[in-house]
Order: C-alpha cells, then structure tokens, then sequence
C-alpha cells in the first residue's frame, strides 16, 4: 500500500508552494514595515529641523524690530544693499547666505555678520536630559541658509511707507530633499 494515499487528507501538513507564498507575504509585510520605520525616523528627524528654522526665522524678524524700537538702527537702514554702492546705508545683503550670529548691533544677514563668519549653532540637553550642563550637544547649523528680504511697500493714507520684511530660511533635512520656511510682516518707521 502507497504511504501517501494512507493518510487521510485532513491530516496532511502544507505543500512547499504554501510555504513558499506564506514566506513571500511575510517578506512584504516585514519590508512594508521597515519602510513605515524609516519614513517614521525621516519625519521625526525633519521636524526638529522645521521647529529649529521656524524658530531662527523668528529669532531675525524679531532683532528686526527689536533694532528699530531700541534706535540701534534707523528706518531707512531696513532694507537690502543695492548692487555697487550703498548710498542708503542698508544694511542687509541679498539673497540667501550662510546662518552666521549676529553682528555687534544684533542683526542677522548683514555684512557684518558675515565678515564675522560665525555660524549659528544649536544646542541639546545631554545624557542627563538637563540644558545647561557640562554635558550638552552643540549642533553647528551648517546646512542651513537664510535670507532678509526688505520691500518698501505704501500704505492706505498714502503717506506712510511701509517696509515688507521676508526672512527665509532653507535647509535639506534629507539629501534629496530642500524645506522652506518662510516669514513676513509689514513694519512702519513708528515704534
């Protein structure tokens, strides 16, 4: 008597081609899984970078204003050097450039600041979990870049100019992939 046929059907184990499918399911499943994984560290990754451009956006419009109400600058400073020569004494260069500190007046895209050619940094609590300490990471922003665009803009009444003040910031969270953060205000010559 053939062994094969005497066992009942209902108790013969998986064919090798259910096997074979069962694995291949489980491999897409297990790939489709790392993947999730990875896309997941790629966000968690770009959003630390989104909150620190977020946050050095602020940081520019705010020494904007902050040089304005304290008369550390003039008004008519609050624009973009011109091409050649600088008959209105503006103060910020064009276009974007490296994320250098503040100059002595404490404003940011200057050239000033960038004769300076310090880079801003950007610093984590350590092993500890506490800011402050001897054991904190200090992160250069190298791959970061920003720019000040000042526009002169007219008001309603038709007598008040107005300056439009842009602060961009960009940066690659990945290698193939460039993030914009962008910031705009109008400000007037009043404090």
């Amino acid at each position: 008597m053939d062994s094969a046929n005497s066992i009942p059907s209902d108790e013969r184990g998986f064919t090798l081609l259910e096997v074979l499918i069962a694995l291949a399911v489980l491999m897409v499943g297990l790939m489709s899984l790392a993947y999730g994984i990875g896309i997941g560290l790629a966000v968690v990754q770009m959003s630390t970078m989104d909150t620190i451009a977020r946050e050095k956006a602020r940081e520019a419009m705010e020494d904007v204003f902050t040089a304005r109400d304290t008369s550390t600058i003039s008004f008519t400073q609050i624009c973009n050097i011109p091409t050649g020569s600088n008959p209105n004494n503006c103060l910020f260069v064009n276009g974007l450039t490296p994320m250098y500190t503040a100059d002595s007046s404490g404003l940011v895209n200057t050239n000033a600041a960038a004769t300076q050619g310090v880079l801003e940094t950007y610093v984590t609590p350590g092993p500890d979990g506490i800011l402050g300490t001897a054991d904190d990471i200090t992160y250069n922003l190298t791959g970061f870049q920003r720019s000040i665009q000042v526009t002169s803009v007219s008001s309603s009444d038709g007598y008040t100019v107005l300056a439009q003040v842009t602060v961009t910031i960009q940066y690659n969270p990945l290698p193939w992939l460039s993030r914009t953060v962008t910031m705009v205000t109008v400000m007037s010559p009043y404090v």
